[in-house]
């Protein structure tokens, strides 16, 4: 159960099949943001690990119980 916690989902695209062309907008323009915003050196490391899109993340540690 989250308590106190208002986030909003949207899914967002990466190119592949069955996407609705607003969802691969919204995919482009996040990994065009986060990418912008990243230390190069950082956004190297995490291609090196094997990642390819990126979006930008307030929290990570959600509230859970």
């Amino acid at each position: 159960m989250w308590e106190s916690v208002h986030l909003f989902v949207h899914p967002y695209g990466i190119g592949g099949a069955g996407e609705e062309p607003i969802e691969t907008e919204l995919g482009s323009a996040a990994d065009a943001a986060a990418r912008a915003m990243c230390l190069p050196s950082k956004l190297q490391l995490a291609m090196d690990e094997g990642y390819e899109h990126f979006c930008l993340v307030l929290h990570t540690k959600p509230e859970r119980k």
